[in-house]
Order: structure tokens, then sequence, then C-alpha cells
């Protein structure tokens, strides 16, 4: 059995309205040494339809389908399916440019590289707006160390979705990735370890990935527990970034700050009651406020941040900024 170059991994779940856009840009492609792997995840529209489409077109399509049980089941179901030297997770309902793969892999080739990460553009088909680029500050012509980048990733300057990097196949099944089931926001983690592992990282600041940002969402149906997931992932980087890493605790540390002060302004954004359950649940319980005030890595700002959410008066800080901005 040749060698296979990339393999693109696509979980479908009623992907029937983009899903024929999302395999067209693949198909399209400058770069043709790839094989996709479908996993079908209990569609009831047309998906499957459509996937036998390109079957009897392609023969580089392996095709798996079960019950529905969520996207990151379906990840993991195509994990033991790898054959490629570099593997893409792509959503089924967003797109790729055109020499997305080719630039990914001859970059990878030339640097050695362990991951790629690209930039990329949210599509908003409910807006008449112009594709919003998300362009990192980084350097294209050096190489990124595994500290650097989940640095850069725990600071907000590197997001941690998973489809505008492409992983080097060996370390995924060597380090045993593997998807939260039953989560919405799944890839956050298994990126954040991946990247731990890695030893060298890569940039391309072209947008590369067009991620599509729309009302149907699952993200906006599910708003508890799309807090709740971002919540546990949040907390699992922080305890591994601590216990596995050597990043500095003050940095951990703000990264948990930053992320329960997004909990509170998303809560209220989405008109999620800010009560003591909910501050009893998202607080860090291992850091304590004598440690926090003498650390001369955290800046005064941050402390009284830190001082202001314990005591619960965040909330109404940006209760108030924001119905001052309405």
């Amino acid at each position: 059995m040749r060698n296979i170059a990339i393999t693109l991994i696509i979980p479908v779940y009623n992907g029937g309205k983009y899903l024929a856009q999302m395999l067209e840009s693949v198909y399209n492609q400058t770069f043709k040494d790839f094989e996709i792997v479908i996993v079908n995840d209990g569609s009831n529209d047309n998906s499957e339809e459509i996937i036998f489409n390109y079957l009897e077109k392609h023969s580089n399509i392996k095709y798996l389908k079960q019950e529905n049980k969520g996207q990151a089941e379906a990840r993991n179901k195509a994990l033991g399916q790898i054959r490629g030297k570099y593997t893409l997770f792509l959503d089924a309902d967003d797109f790729i440019e055109f020499d997305m793969l080719e630039k990914m892999y001859n970059k990878s080739e030339i640097n050695f590289a362990d991951i790629a990460i690209c930039a990329y553009k949210k599509v908003y088909d409910f807006e008449c707006k112009d594709r919003e680029k998300i362009v990192f500050d980084s350097n294209e012509n050096r190489i990124y160390t595994n500290v650097e980048v989940m640095e850069m990733m725990l600071d907000g300057k590197v997001q941690g979705y998973l489809c505008n990097k492409m992983f080097l196949s060996k370390n995924i099944l060597e380090n045993e990735m593997h998807f939260e089931k039953g989560r919405i926001i799944e890839d956050l983690l298994p990126v954040f370890k991946l990247v731990s592992t890695a030893q060298r990282i890569i940039f391309i600041n072209e947008p590369l990935y067009n991620y599509r940002q729309h009302l149907d969402s699952t993200l906006h149906k599910k708003i508890k527990t799309l807090i709740d997931d971002r919540y546990f992932a949040c907390t699992e980087i922080y305890k591994y970034a601590r216990k596995n890493t050597d990043i500095k605790d003050s940095k951990c540390f703000l990264f948990m700050l930053k992320s329960q002060i997004a909990f509170i302004y998303d809560a209220l954004s989405l008109k999620v009651k800010c009560g003591k359950e909910f501050y009893k649940k998202y607080t860090i319980e291992d850091f304590s406020i004598y440690k926090i005030l003498f650390d001369l890595n955290i800046s005064f700002k941050h402390k009284i941040k830190f001082i202001l959410f314990n005591i619960r008066v965040l909330h109404f800080y940006y209760k108030v900024k924001k119905a001052l901005l309405e």
C-alpha cells in the first residue's frame, strides 16, 4: 500500500447544506496526494446522498457510518483510519482555499514541522459582511518551540481551533490523541496536548481555512453547555500546563483568570444568570489570594480583577458596560 501525504478527516452530521462545497474545495486543490475519511454521525438529511455521489467519482474516499454520537466520537472513529504522513481535520460546513494543502504540506516538509498552523477567515452567512481575517502575530520565517506556542495559546494569540492546523500523523498516533465525547467544544485540550509534544511548529499567516459562522450552529443552540464545555477545556488545559510543561504558574493563572472573565461576559451576553452557583462553579480553587498578590509576574491590573472576581463584583461592571454600549 503506497504512502499518502495527507489524510483529511471530515465528520458529518446533517451537513447537506454545505458538504458539497467543502468537498469541492478539497477536490479543487492544487495538491492531489491526499485521502479523505468521512464519518457520517447519524445524519438524517441528504448528507449520505452527497457522500455517495463523491464515492462514485473518487477512489480516495473512505466512508464510515455510525449512530449519532457527536462530533468527538466521529473524529475518534476516524483516527484509526489515518494513513497519511500528515493529518488535517476539516468541518463539513466550512471550506478551504484552493492551495491550502500545497502550502501546508510544502512548508511542513521543508521545515520538518510537527505542526503547521495557518491563518483563517470567519465567513458570515447571516450578515452582509465581508469575511473576517484572523491572522497571527507570528514570524513565518522561523520555527517555534512547543513552549512558545503553548504560551501564545494561553495568551490568546493563537486559538486552539483544530481545523487550521496540520499535524504529523505519527504524533497523533503515538500520543493516543482522542476527543472528549459528549462535548461541543472538544478540540481545545487535544490540540494543546499535541502542541506540548511537538518540537517544530510553523505558521502561515495567509488565511487558507474558511470557518463558517451561522445562526443554526449547535453553539448557538446550547448556550449553557457551551459555557460548561469551554470551562472544562480551559481548566483541563490549566491543570495540564502546570503539571506537564515548563510554563510558569503565573502565566497559567492569567490564562484561567482571563477565561473566568470571558465566562462572565459570555454569560451576560447570552443572558445566563451569574449568581452564587455560577461563581462557585467557575472559580480557581488552588490559587490563594496571598500567592497571587505577591507574585511579581502578575500585573496590578490582573490582581485587582482577581479580587473583584472573588468578591463577585466583576459581573456588575460588565453588566453596566454592556448596558451602556447597547
